[in-house]
């Protein structure tokens, strides 16, 4: 038998023994026994917590590492695309330029063209002004001094005009040389 001593906030004190007979003892055993099972049980479950929760914490950072490796890789993509972009626009602008200096070239060329017609007609005119004006026959046409300075001035004139043709010429020449080479 068991025996409980009870002490009351009284005035006075008393020693009270409470004597319990064995069936009490037995309801008091098991429950006794739950309590030490569902505390084992507590301690246990805590302790599965526990290693839950270090778990978790390892899971937080592997998803923040994973999180910066998205994030980097989204950065890394977007640069990508931007000099893809750069690229692209570049290509346009050079495609611009090969076309601008293409009609360079024609304009060119055309000036070419219409410059070498014009000294072909000066050389022309001076090689039926120069069949026509020897000196000798000059002088003869001629009614006076002034008309035949007249005339070989005019003849200088042409002269002029064809070697400033030809220059023309030559410096077209230059310029399509120089725009084919760009």
């Amino acid at each position: 038998m068991l025996g409980f001593f009870v002490v009351a906030n009284a005035p006075s004190a008393h020693s009270v023994e409470l004597s319990l007979d064995a069936t009490y003892n037995e309801q008091i055993w098991e429950l006794n026994q739950q309590i030490s099972e569902k505390r084992k049980s507590v301690e246990s479950l805590q302790q599965q917590a526990a290693v839950y929760k270090k778990s978790l914490a390892g899971k937080q950072r592997e998803i923040a590492s994973l999180s910066y490796q998205i994030s980097t890789l989204n950065q890394t993509i977007t640069k990508i695309s931007l000099e893809k972009e750069a690229l692209e626009l570049s290509i346009e602008e050079i495609n611009l330029q090969i076309k601008n200096s293409q009609l360079k070239i024609q304009a060119t060329e055309g000036q070419i063209g219409e410059q070498k017609e014009n000294v072909a007609d000066l050389v022309r005119t001076l090689y039926i002004a120069d069949k026509q004006s020897n000196l000798l026959y000059l002088i003869a046409s001629t009614n006076n001094l002034g008309d035949y300075l007249s005339q070989l001035q005019s003849l200088q004139g042409i002269q002029d005009d064809v070697l400033l043709g030809i220059d023309g010429l030559n410096n077209l020449k230059v310029a399509l040389v120089g725009e084919q080479s760009e």
